[in-house]
């Protein structure tokens, strides 16, 4: 959507670009809160069976850390922060 900071995000921080198979997301680090935030590729709310995704892709990347699944900054497109990381 135009104007959405995550729907065409910048490259300005750290980004994991390697993910498995399957998983439709952007992983980069948020520039405000610093922690890895796992970020939907469409414009809007989670999609059914999309958090347990990202869930599944946390348990991978960041074993043990907890998932803010608050949206404060951009409420109207599904991400989540991975807190501690």
């Amino acid at each position: 959507m135009l104007g959405c900071e995550l729907c065409n995000p910048k490259k300005e921080t750290e980004w994991i670009f390697d993910l498995p198979a399957g998983f439709e997301f952007y992983v980069f680090r948020c520039r405000i809160h610093h922690d890895f935030m796992i970020v939907s590729r469409h414009h809007g709310v989670w999609e059914p069976g999309e958090k347990e995704m990202a869930e599944k892709l946390r348990d991978i990347l960041f074993p043990g850390k907890e998932i803010r699944w608050e949206m404060r900054s951009v409420p109207d497109h599904a991400h989540c922060h991975v807190i501690g990381t």
